[in-house]
């Protein structure tokens, strides 16, 4: 099962998202996190095969756990979701090394991406 450590401080933004990948039949397993301890918890554990961030949630701001992914985990995948289509933002993301960058309100793009991340996954293992 493909495990997604999903970095989400608002449950009904959580809850949407985990009910429309499910719904189109990809098989995981999520890991909600809201803050910043719950991330520092589950990242030391590093039982996850991809990390699903907003751009922020109580005591941490999503580049910087990119950075400490990337720092740790290089290869693992990190989508950034957001409601937040700041160009500076989004170009940051990239800088420190996000796989994609979806809009909280594209959720076709965000099916699209995870089933390219699980593929890759499956071809690695």
């Amino acid at each position: 099962m493909f495990r997604i450590l999903h970095l989400e401080d608002c449950s009904n933004d959580a809850l949407l998202i985990e009910n429309a990948i499910q719904r189109e039949g990809i098989d995981v397993k999520f890991i909600p996190i809201k803050n910043r301890a719950e991330f520092l918890s589950a990242f030391e554990q590093g039982q996850f095969d991809l990390i699903l961030a907003d751009s922020g949630v109580p005591g941490l701001e999503g580049i910087s756990a990119l950075k400490m992914v990337r720092h740790k985990y290089p290869h693992v995948g990190f989508i950034c979701l957001s409601g937040q289509q700041n160009p500076a933002y989004i170009k940051a993301s990239f800088d420190a090394g996000a796989t994609d960058y979806v809009s909280k309100d594209d959720m076709p793009k965000l099916i699209e991406t995870l089933r390219r991340e699980v593929e890759r996954r499956v071809t690695k293992s």
